[in-house]
């Protein structure tokens, strides 16, 4: 499981409008979720919104399991150490997985969804030893952007719940943004200039990651920068963080902003594709905390709504 995630802006450059089609891998009726937060140690604090996490059933097991939502993964994921230590734990547990090809299909249910799953990845992720201690929590994999495809997904940050339908009430006001290949892209307002930036549950840690010069900018000029290493799988970067007291507008509405980070370590060559491609940098779920954003992928249109 990875509560920082900071690779995904240096794929963001490999994105591209056309593509081939793949066979959609989730099937979603519409209803809702209820999600717990998993918190994590970052720079000595404590964060306690680091990951979303959702409930997850599979056939034939009374046990609840749990997945990272995370929309920096266009597609979901089934770890194979943790799928195979539930296998030997409880063989009532029906877990249809294709060696040949890797893959997980078959039904499973997140929150009160019974989702269809077609060919979904298996990869070398995950614990070969379950937590059976009481109110443990076993993560199995990760859900990611094919939840959220052609459908309109609220997520209620205040109430952790995670609410999928096929409309948005006319009473919210929607704007547009972008969904290419699995990725969310958010249009906002940052020093009175339009900008756009990768919107990835999976990140918590920061509430907006940028380049070194718009972080000089938005800093507090009597404000002191904390440094500190953070692993992106398998490199080490420096974060940057320091207070700000500046705000950003996303959908039409003015949040304030407590901190901005930079990194160390990240590729310039890939950053600056990246910002030529007119995405300026990162935000995750900690940005939200106070509303409900509103991602109509169908019709590209997204919104927020406050407490």
């Amino acid at each position: 499981m990875k509560f920082i995630r900071l690779s995904c802006l240096l794929l963001l450059c490999a994105i591209h409008v056309s593509g081939q089609q793949t066979k959609k891998p989730l099937t979603v009726p519409n209803g809702k979720i209820s999600f717990t937060w998993q918190g994590d140690s970052l720079h000595q604090e404590w964060e306690p919104h680091a990951a979303i996490l959702i409930p997850v059933r599979l056939p034939g097991c009374s046990v609840t399991w749990y997945m990272q939502f995370d929309l920096g993964a266009p597609r979901s994921v089934f770890y194979s150490r943790t799928l195979e230590a539930i296998r030997n734990q409880y063989p009532g547990c029906a877990i249809r997985t294709d060696t040949t090809t890797q893959t997980f299909s078959g039904r499973f249910k997140a929150g009160n969804i019974d989702i269809q799953a077609t060919a979904i990845p298996v990869q070398t992720f995950g614990n070969n030893i379950l937590n059976t201690a009481r109110n443990s929590i076993n993560i199995i994999g990760t859900i990611g952007a094919d939840l959220i495809d052609n459908k309109v997904v609220m997520i209620d940050y205040p109430r952790t719940t995670i609410t999928l339908a096929d409309t948005v009430s006319p009473a919210i006001a929607i704007t547009g943004f972008s969904f290419i290949q699995g990725r969310v892209l958010l249009p906002v307002v940052l020093q009175g200039k339009r900008s756009v930036l990768y919107f990835d549950t999976g990140s918590s840690s920061f509430e907006l990651l940028i380049d070194k010069a718009t972080w000089s900018q938005l800093a507090d000029s009597t404000a002191a920068p904390v440094r500190y290493p953070v692993k992106s799988w398998n490199n080490t970067m420096y974060a940057n963080t320091i207070a700000t007291s500046q705000h950003i507008e996303v959908a039409g509405v003015t949040l304030p902003l407590n901190h901005v980070t930079y990194m160390e370590g990240a590729n310039s060559t890939q950053i600056k594709q990246m910002m030529q491609l007119g995405i300026n940098g990162m935000t995750g779920n900690k940005l939200f905390l106070q509303h409900t954003l509103v991602l109509d992928t169908r019709n590209r249109k997204f919104g927020l709504i406050g407490k």
